[in-house]
């Protein structure tokens, strides 16, 4: 089931493309909400979290299936996650960033040993050498899992739901949880105009300022 347009061809047209070349006919076509209903707004919603520098999210729950693709999709970009009620494992998951100090730690320990088997004559030069290799791509694996969410809590639950980029919003009654994004019948609306996109951006900055 589908409203105003039929989900595939209104991507094909409008999608995520540059509109600024086009003419004014299409841009306005381009900038004009898309609507759809369907148990597939995963469609829309995981496109613009992969292909965005910033994503700015409101869901009020969240499940262990996004945390984890949230952290997969975090590398190289700021995802700041407001959530009234987010799982516990899930949260879990995106605390992940504590992780480099528990390498340190580890580091130190091994270095420690390296250095004390080294002096005992268990461990010769190329063995110590070897150590540090090896815990170098250690770190260089765990470090590269780090997530780059953050995620708050507002102090007051917020039932809307919206995903934002530099770009696009989609707005609508899809949480971003696995239920909510393929099985659930839900309806978004997948929004290119900058003037509103701007003002969902200032609207959710207000709630995360005041969050905690």
């Amino acid at each position: 089931m589908q409203w105003l347009h039929d989900a595939g061809k209104a991507h094909a047209v409008y999608g995520w493309e540059d509109v600024t070349n086009m003419p004014f006919w299409k841009q306005k076509a381009a900038s004009s909400p898309m609507h759809h209903t369907g148990s597939d707004c995963y469609r829309y919603v995981d496109e613009l979290i992969r292909s965005s520098r910033e994503v700015m999210i409101i869901s009020p729950f969240v499940d262990m299936y996004y945390a984890e693709f949230l952290a997969r999709n975090s590398r190289g970009k700021r995802i700041m996650l407001l959530s009234s009620s987010i799982d516990r494992a899930a949260q879990k998951v995106l605390g992940r960033s504590r992780r480099p100090f528990m390498f340190l730690a580890l580091a130190a320990a091994l270095a420690i040993l390296a250095a004390s088997e080294y002096y005992a004559g268990i461990l010769s030069t190329a063995d110590v050498l070897a150590s540090v290799f090896l815990t170098g791509v250690f770190a260089f694996f765990l470090l590269g899992t780090k997530s780059n969410v953050t995620v708050r809590k507002p102090f007051k639950f917020v039932h809307m739901k919206v995903y934002i980029s530099e770009t696009q919003a989609i707005q609508g009654s899809a949480n971003l949880t696995y239920n909510g994004m393929h099985r659930n019948i839900e309806h978004v609306e997948v929004i290119n105009d900058p003037d509103v996109i701007d003002q969902l951006r200032d609207d959710f900055m207000k709630l995360w300022d005041n969050a905690i």
